[in-house]
Order: structure tokens, then C-alpha cells, then sequence
């Protein structure tokens, strides 16, 4: 009993961690009794593939049929080990990689089950997590609003139905701006090793926080500079023990590929097709090629609904695009290369066409945010996105809001490049964005009253 009190408090800090519970608890649930109705038809793609060859003794690999930047990826899920042809690669990340095939390793055929219930654990701790940095970072009733946008967008519990990083990307991502205020609470060098510990895990399973390693660091540097000498060697501290963590990975990269690839290799790829390709089918003359896409649209929002509408044949049409792109540009000297030179080669491509086709790039990043924020929860998504904004704004003096203001911006800066085509690509920043969406209404209300009071006296 004791032990309960403890974790509830008492009064009403009880009251709110008991809703929050119960909403979280309500949540997993209904999503349980749909995912593990048809367990055995979860889907998983690239992370499930090279778990498997993991399992299979093929090391970090993809198998026969699913590679790549090389021949087309095909959607058969019979893996052909048969065939002897093993790529290795970093396209995946890999702390759940690493997991799924443990859980592979571990159930065997119930492993897809196994993955549904790690899934649902994932999720209830997204939902613990964020209720605890609601609370800390706003108040108790904040935390029980942030759970309920998440449990009411629907994408992050649904993302518990498929065996990819999104789940626990989301509880990393959350887990590190959590330990981001406990930091800034009371900043101490224990809590400077545990913040740069978690935020390399973070890196490691959601690549797209890589970035929020450089900023931390430096927002604890810039923000202390009254205690200067502590300060600096604090954020010293979390870039070294962050280093630390994601080191080994790099340097396997690095021995297989010869290229530095900190976590994966993909960005150029996505970021071709999301601004080269999709281009080409607005305005074709401003390709390089001679070969074109395989179809056209009138705009570049028109384009882009084209791509995220499933089943995606036009995106596969713009994937094979981009190899014949390759073949007819890159010639022999890309047949030579590996995944990752192949990609940094996609990369430059893109960094060109930005170059010389500014407008129109100009154009296709507005569209690509707004399919960030309206694709994945509709009119939900877009007032969770505006009130962001609004908190960032409204985070100046807030160091914590301000901080987890510019994570989001380093996370969502990149969709002015590639195509949110699925909605896992959102979910690992979803918590964040809501719980700076919810500090933005705390925020207006706090400076509203504050004026109702300036003005009644």
C-alpha cells in the first residue's frame, strides 16, 4: 500500500495519475484486442527482414529479393536464404532490429506475438512517460491531456500494429526529454551521463533524433553560462557518454561500408524520390536524365497525394524510376558502389537539383509539411502542429519547453526534404509535439489570467 501511495501521491496528484492510468490502461486495451486478434498477420518490413537473416546467422543483412538501391525491393515475405545472396546493411536501425530478433530467436513461430506484446508495453510506457513529463514539465492536469491527444489522434496506438521502430523510438524520445528536465531541475554530472546514455539509445533507435544529441549539449552549455565551468563540462559529459553509446555502430558502418553512417543509411534515397523524382512528374525538363518518371501530376500537392495514397504503386513507380535515374547518370561507377556510397550519391543528386531548381523545391517542401501535419490525423494532426509552433514560441524563458521545441524542429526540419509517407515516420515525435501542443494552451491561459489580474487591479 505504501508502495502505491508512493507512485500516486495523494490529493489531487492521485486523482490525475489515476486518470491518466485509466486512459492509458482503456487505450492499450482496445488496441490489444485488435492486434492480437490477427497477430500472426503483423506486418514487418526492413527491421523484420534483416532481424530475420540475423537469426538465420546472415549478420546484419538483407536477404535474396529485398535489398535496397540495388535490384527492386519485391513484397514477397518468404525470405530466400536458398539463394545464398546476403547484402550487408545499415538501412534499419538497429536497437530494435536487434530486439525484434531476439524475439525471433527467443519464440520462434510465436515471435510475431511476442513483437504485438512488446508492442503494447511500448505503448503503455508512451503513455506513462508522457503523462510524467506533462506533469513535470507543465502540471498534473497537462499530463493527463497530453495521454488524451494521443490516445484521441489514434496514430502513435496504432503504430503498435506493425513490427517497426515506432514504438519504441516513441517511448526513447520521450524518455529523453524526460531526463532532459530532470536535468535541468537540479543539473548535476550523474544526471549529465544518464541524459547523454539515454539520448545515444535514443539515436540508435530513432535515427531521426540524432540531432537532439548537438542541441542538448549545447542549450546546457548556453543556458549555464552563469556557472560557466560546470556547465560546459556537463554538456561535455552528454556529448561523450552520447558519443560512447552510438560509437560501436558507427564504427561497424564504417569497417563495412567505408563511409561514416552514424545509425543507417536511407536519407539520400528518400530524399531523391521525396524532391528529384517527385519533381520530375510536375516538371520533367528540370531533370538531369533523359528518362523520366513514369507518370505526371499538375502540382506539387498533387503530386505528393499521388505518393502517400496506398497501395503506393506510384511511389514504387518513382522508386524504380530512381535506379534507372542511376544507371543511366552513375553508369558503372555507381554499379560499383556499396549501399551507402550508392546513397550518398542520391544525397548529391538532391543537394543539386535544390540548387538549381529553387522554386519549385520551394514549392514541394510546403507541400511535404503539409502532408506532415494533415496526412497522418487529419484536422487533429494540423491543431496539434499549430499549438506546437505556438508553444515554441512561447517557450522563451521555459529552458526545458525550449529545448524540446527546438527537438521537434531538428526532427521535422528533414520533411522539407522527404515525404512522410507513412505514418511511422511521425509517431517517434508525436509525444512531443502534443506535449508542447498542451503547453501552449497552458501557456496562454497562465499570460491571459496574468492580464485579467494586471487589468482588475
Amino acid at each position: 500500500m505504501q508502495t502505491f501511495q508512493g507512485i500516486l501521491g495523494s490529493g489531487k496528484l492521485a486523482w490525475y495519475r489515476l486518470a491518466a492510468f485509466f486512459i492509458s490502461v482503456v487505450s492499450v486495451t482496445q488496441n490489444g484486442l485488435v492486434l492480437l486478434r490477427g497477430w500472426r498477420k503483423m506486418p514487418g518490413w526492413e527491421a523484420y527482414w534483416i532481424a530475420q537473416s540475423l537469426v538465420a546467422g546472415k549478420g546484419y543483412s538483407f536477404p535474396f529479393g529485398h535489398r535496397w538501391l540495388f535490384d527492386f525491393v519485391d513484397n514477397n515475405p518468404v525470405l530466400r536464404f536458398d539463394e545464398g545472396i546476403f547484402q550487408p546493411t545499415a538501412w534499419a536501425d538497429p536497437l530494435y532490429t536487434f530486439c525484434l530478433a531476439g524475439l525471433i530467436w527467443l519464440f520462434g513461430g510465436w515471435h510475431q506475438l511476442a513483437a504485438a506484446v512488446f508492442n503494447l508495453v511500448l505503448l503503455l510506457a508512451v503513455y506513462g512517460l508522457t503523462y510524467r513529463l506533462g506533469e513535470r514539465l507543465i502540471s498534473p492536469p497537462a499530463g493527463v491531456m497530453a495521454v488524451l491527444g494521443l490516445v484521441l489522434g489514434r496514430m502513435v496506438p496504432q503504430a503498435s500494429y506493425q513490427m517497426n521502430n515506432a514504438m519504441l523510438a516513441s517511448a526513447l524520445a520521450v524518455l529523453s526529454a524526460l531526463m532532459l528536465v530532470k536535468f535541468l531541475e537540479g543539473p548535476s554530472y550523474r544526471r549529465a551521463g544518464v541524459l547523454g546514455l539515454v539520448l545515444g539509445l535514443t539515436s540508435l533507435g530513432s535515427p531521426g533524433a540524432q540531432l537532439f544529441i548537438p542541441v542538448a549539449a549545447a542549450a546546457i552549455a548556453v543556458w549555464g553560462w552563469k556557472n560557466l565551468r560546470p556547465a560546459v563540462s556537463q554538456a561535455i559529459l552528454v556529448l561523450v557518454v552520447a558519443a560512447m553509446i552510438v560509437m560501436p555502430w558507427a564504427v561497424r558502418n564504417y569497417m563495412v561500408f567505408g563511409e561514416f553512417v552514424p545509425v543507417r543509411t536511407g536519407f539520400g534515397q528518400i530524399a531523391f524520390v521525396g524532391a528529384v523524382a517527385t519533381a520530375g512528374t510536375v516538371a520533367p525538363d528540370s531533370l538531369r536524365s533523359q528518362v523520366k518518371p513514369p507518370w505526371t501530376a499538375e502540382t506539387p500537392r498533387l503530386a505528393l497525394r499521388k505518393i502517400i495514397q496506398p497501395p503506393y504503386y506510384e511511389l514504387a513507380g518513382l522508386d524504380r524510376y530512381q535506379m534507372d535515374y542511376a544507371r543511366e547518370l552513375g553508369g558503372a561507377e555507381f554499379a560499383a558502389m556499396n549501399e551507402a556510397q550508392r546513397d550518398s550519391w542520391f544525397l548529391k543528386e538532391t543537394k543539386a537539383f535544390l540548387l538549381a531548381n529553387p522554386v519549385l523545391s520551394c514549392k514541394l517542401a510546403k507541400a511535404k509539411i503539409e502532408v506532415f501535419a494533415r496526412y497522418i490525423a487529419g484536422s487533429f494532426g494540423w491543431r496539434v502542429c499549430l499549438f506546437a509552433a505556438l508553444g515554441g514560441l512561447l517557450s522563451f524563458g521555459r529552458p526545458a519547453a525550449l529545448i524540446l521545441a527546438l527537438w521537434v524542429g531538428t526532427y521535422v526540419g528533414p520533411f522539407l526534404l522527404v515525404v512522410c509517407y507513412y505514418h511511422r515516420y511521425r509517431t517517434p515525435i508525436e509525444p512531443l509535439l502534443v506535449v508542447l501542443a498542451v503547453f501552449a494552451v497552458w501557456r496562454v491561459f497562465e499570460i491571459g489570467s496574468r492580464w485579467l489580474r494586471i487589468g482588475g487591479a
